[in-house]
């Protein structure tokens, strides 16, 4: 029995590991400039996106732009393949009413190319944000 027990521990703290290290692959930081669109008073409006993943598997989402702030501690879960991008508090801007817990993206990594599945929050500048894009870098 206690063998039994003493496996099944064991067994899970691996899997936790690797988890772990599946989301290692994602540490970083990320940058996306949404295409600029035309004012109706003539001037460009700019929305920026900039997401940090640290080691924890946790990290900071921040969008800013045309009568836009707002700046989130995300939770990061998945793979070394797909990351999904989840609200966990607002901690400056404009509050939007996310609930703990809302998924705002998925990240896919195939090979260098990101492809990025909008979710509870996408871009904010178009009329109708597309389902996905090849947006976000990586940044150096």
């Amino acid at each position: 029995m206690k063998k039994g027990i003493l496996l099944l521990i064991l067994i899970s703290a691996l899997c936790l590991v690797t988890k772990a290290q599946q989301i290692v692959s994602w540490v970083g930081k990320y940058h996306y400039d949404e295409e600029p669109v035309k004012a109706l008073a003539g001037y460009s409006m700019v929305m920026t996106w900039d997401l940090s993943i640290n080691n924890k598997d946790e990290g900071v989402l921040e969008v800013n732009g045309q009568q836009t702030y707002i700046k989130a501690a995300i939770r990061v879960e998945g793979s070394k393949d797909s990351v999904s991008i989840i609200f966990d508090k607002m901690l400056d801007g404009v509050s939007e009413s996310y609930k703990k817990g809302t998924v705002f993206f998925t990240l896919k990594r195939k090979g260098k190319l990101l492809t990025t599945y909008w979710a509870a929050i996408g871009e904010r500048l178009p009329e109708k944000s597309p389902k996905s894009c090849k947006c976000f870098i990586v940044e150096k």
